[in-house]
Formats: structure tokens, C-alpha cells, sequence
């Protein structure tokens, strides 16, 4: 499963960013264009969804999984009105 985030508005618009998306599916290394909007959007990966419900008997015996990304850009920073 996957989610497009949108980070912060930060970089120059039109600017070519450089991002590295680790996660337990493996490590990817992506060329992105900053948007007018001096985002950039991102497609991270969630993992998988939890197969029984929260709370209950069989979450506790089946125990807890994790998921966890870590997201690295590379890019001109100078988003226009940027507080600084």
C-alpha cells in the first residue's frame, strides 16, 4: 500500500530534488520536480495493513508489526515568502 504525501512548502519552485525513500520494501532513488506550490509529493510506502482489529484478543496474540520509512530530499531550498 502506498500514500502520496506532500512535504513542506520549502523548495524552489521547478527545482530538481533528488529523493531517497528507504523502507522494508527496499531503497529507491527518486528525481522529482518541485511543484508551484514549492512542495514536492511524494509516494511513500505504508506496508501492510493490520490482517485483525486493534484491541482485541487476537491482535495481543498475534502480536504487533512495524512499519517504519525514512525519506531523504535533496533540493534548492527558496521557496518565495519563506519565512526565515
Amino acid at each position: 500500500m502506498r500514500r502520496r504525501q506532500s512535504a513542506p512548502p520549502r523548495w524552489r519552485p521547478g527545482a530538481a530534488a533528488t529523493v531517497e525513500v528507504v523502507s522494508g520494501e527496499g531503497r529507491r532513488r527518486l528525481r522529482l520536480r518541485v511543484g508551484a506550490d514549492c512542495r514536492l509529493r511524494i509516494d511513500v510506502p505504508l506496508g501492510a495493513g493490520n490482517p485483525v482489529q486493534q484491541y482485541t484478543l487476537a491482535a495481543r496474540l498475534r502480536g504487533r508489526r512495524e512499519h517504519t520509512t525514512h525519506v531523504t530530499v535533496r533540493a534548492r531550498r527558496g521557496c518565495p515568502g519563506e519565512a526565515r
